[in-house]
């Protein structure tokens, strides 16, 4: 009964199944296995299995049976080969050998199995090419990053200082009128020069290779809010922030994010309305397909930081975090439209999210999730 449900399962089975002998021709295949290559039966089982393999794939093949077959392995062997279609295509097949041994243990077969993988070759190839484009934009963007933060900067550094020259040698001279003219034009070039800077820490982060490592937010809360000092007390302002975790993260990256989202908070209080601001993490269970990578069911971190300030409609939820996309105008608030995309983008480099909600008046809430760890790649002995 065993034997038949043997010959069953082995003549029915979805994969190529064969039994080679220990010089490496055919003894008997299942029908998967010629119809993988596209031969008839008669036709595979007339040529010797190595002959099926391409021509660079031969040896390795040949030196893969004997090693079995002397070395006297008990476990499948797998390994992936290119192997010749009929029509003269090559395909990727994933091989799993085993020998089999006779009743007095001496080796007598190998059981081979095969599964199509092109696909999944073919895939990862076009991946390789798309990452080392990714690569070389890379490259690109620090070539940019080297020029903008010197040639671009320093004639801007020239007319700031010429026009400070100008102002302290000859702002009698220039009178009412052309004293707000070199105002203005020096405000250009201040607002030049924040904008030129923020776009130099947006293409940093694109660029980064910097692993992480473990990362505790209370402590980076803390040295942002030393950094932020003045400007609560100009503010009147008061941030409160809960117990937060420790997470895998660039530290750097963490510091910045929190200094845009505190920063922000500081700027758009209410005139009326000292700014109120609290930080709080918690650790949540993700749903799968909540967050990229493989951390369905895992832990994450999430982060929310709420203020009193003067809010935003709805609608502009998303559009908040695009390039140079502001809600108001400079002469209300200062900025370059610049610091919600940095930190949509210091997240997504860390694998997680970032929602926006509010209502004029009302004040914002940021909710940040982020994973605790971040997921290793097969083989990878470190983040990065």
């Amino acid at each position: 009964m065993r034997d038949s449900w043997f010959r069953d399962a082995f003549a029915h089975a979805m994969i190529g199944m064969a039994l080679v002998d220990l010089d490496g021709r055919w003894l008997t295949t299942n029908p998967a296995f010629p119809a993988l290559l596209g031969y008839s039966e008669a036709e595979l089982l007339a040529a010797p299995f190595r002959s099926f393999l391409a021509l660079d794939e031969r040896d390795d093949d040949l030196t893969t049976l004997d090693r079995l077959r002397d070395s006297g392995e008990e476990h499948a062997y797998t390994l992936e080969q290119r192997s010749l279609h009929k029509d003269g295509r090559v395909l990727w097949l994933l091989y799993s050998i085993a020998l089999v041994r006779g009743d007095a243990g001496a080796p007598a077969y190998f059981i081979v199995q095969a599964q199509d993988i092109t696909a999944r070759k073919v895939a990862a190839e076009a991946q390789l090419v798309v990452q080392a484009q990714y690569a070389r934009s890379n490259q690109a963007l620090q070539e940019f990053a080297s020029i903008a933060a010197h040639d671009l900067q320093e004639p801007l550094r020239k007319i700031q200082a010429f026009g400070d020259r100008l102002r302290l040698r000859h702002g009698t001279a220039l009178g009412t009128e052309g004293q707000d003219y070199l105002a203005r034009m020096q405000g250009a070039a201040a607002r030049m020069q924040r904008l030129i800077g923020d776009l130099l820490a947006l293409s940093r982060i694109s660029a980064t290779t910097q692993p992480f490592e473990p990362v505790d937010l209370n402590v980076v809360a803390g040295e942002v809010l030393r950094d932020l000092e003045t400007r609560l007390e100009q503010t009147c302002g008061h941030v409160t922030v809960g117990d937060l975790p420790v997470i895998e993260a660039d530290p750097t990256q963490m510091r910045q994010l929190f200094q845009n989202l505190l920063g922000n908070a500081l700027k758009f209080h209410r005139p009326d309305h000292p700014p109120v601001i609290r930080l709080e993490g918690r650790l949540r269970p993700v749903g799968t397909g909540e967050l990229g990578g493989d951390i369905a069911g895992r832990n994450v971190c999430e982060l929310v930081v709420t203020d009193e300030g003067i809010g935003f409609d709805a609608q502009y939820g998303e559009r908040i975090f695009g390039v140079f996309q502001r809600l108001h105008g400079r002469s209300e608030y200062e900025g370059t439209g610049i610091g919600l995309a940095i930190c949509r983008t210091i997240i997504e480099r860390h694998g997680g999210t970032i929602v926006a909600t509010s209502a004029p008046a009302r004040g914002a809430t940021f909710t940040i999730n982020l994973p605790l760890r971040q997921v290793r790649p097969r083989g990878a002995n470190h983040d990065g």
